[in-house]
């Protein structure tokens, strides 16, 4: 958990829909694990068609594409979950140098982040937040999330009732600790395209995830499905895996930077 200075910042308060909101969200305590898989940049990049934005590529001219699942025990808007599916990608023509390494870079400079192309979430405040605030694709739904430092077993429930529209699950290997990096963020809302930063604070283990492996319902279902099973990762393990407990954050506002 970060210390108290992490969080003297200064907010500023919006409205949404369905209440107040002061920005930066604080969270001062949340469990996260992350999940990354290298996929077909030509599906990547179809799924970031009209965002101005392309999928970098890695290795063997692949894209990177992530599932990241948060338990938020205690923050500024209350408790809840999320699940968000993410693209490694950036604006403009030419690509970042480094690649994936980009990501390494600090986020005041760096310019490959995060399209989030999925965010289902536990609460309403949540959602609208997310939705009027950063143009984030939330909707509400159940999100099961048990992470024990040994096995994973997160899912997002179909909200029209059924087998959940996408499950992680297994053993989450040996690991080693590093330091969780702070995150970008791109969205659309409206023509607008922002770029929102994430301050991170605590430990984060790492492994290979070779245990671990996601299950996605029928792709006809539901738009999250669909977008997973045109990624390929249903059955497959990652490529690596990311996960903390006792993590730290900060939500900054997000800041317009270029139009769709």
């Amino acid at each position: 958990m970060a210390s108290a200075a992490f969080f003297e910042v200064p907010r500023a308060r919006v409205e949404t829909s369905a209440g107040a909101v002061d920005l930066p969200i604080l969270y001062y305590r949340l469990d996260a694990i992350y999940a990354f898989w290298a996929v077909d940049a030509a599906a990547a990049d179809e799924l970031l068609a009209g965002t101005s934005l392309r999928a970098v590529r890695g290795p063997g001219g692949k894209a990177l594409a992530g599932l990241a699942f948060y338990d938020y025990h205690d923050t500024t808007i209350g408790p809840y979950h999320e699940v968000g599916t993410a693209l490694a990608a950036y604006p403009g023509s030419a690509a970042p140098v480094l690649s994936w390494l980009d990501l390494l870079v600090p986020a005041a400079r760096r310019r490959l982040g995060f399209y989030v192309a999925d965010l289902p979430v536990s609460t309403p405040i949540a959602c609208a937040a997310g939705r009027e605030l950063w143009g984030l694709p939330k909707f509400v739904t159940d999100l099961p999330f048990a992470v024990d430092g040994r096995t994973a077993a997160c899912a997002v429930a179909d909200p029209a009732g059924g087998a959940p529209l996408v499950s992680l699950e297994g053993s989450l290997g040996a690991a080693v600790g590093l330091p969780g990096f702070d995150l970008v963020l791109y969205s659309q809302r409206g023509a607008d395209r922002l770029r929102t930063s994430v301050d991170v604070r605590g430990i984060m283990s790492t492994s290979l995830g070779r245990g671990l492996r996601v299950t996605v319902k029928d792709p006809s279902s539901h738009p999250m499905a669909a977008r997973l099973t045109r990624l390929g990762v249903a059955g497959r393990p990652p490529l690596a895996v990311q996960w903390g407990r006792g993590l730290s954050t900060r939500l900054n506002a997000g800041v317009v930077a270029g139009r769709a």
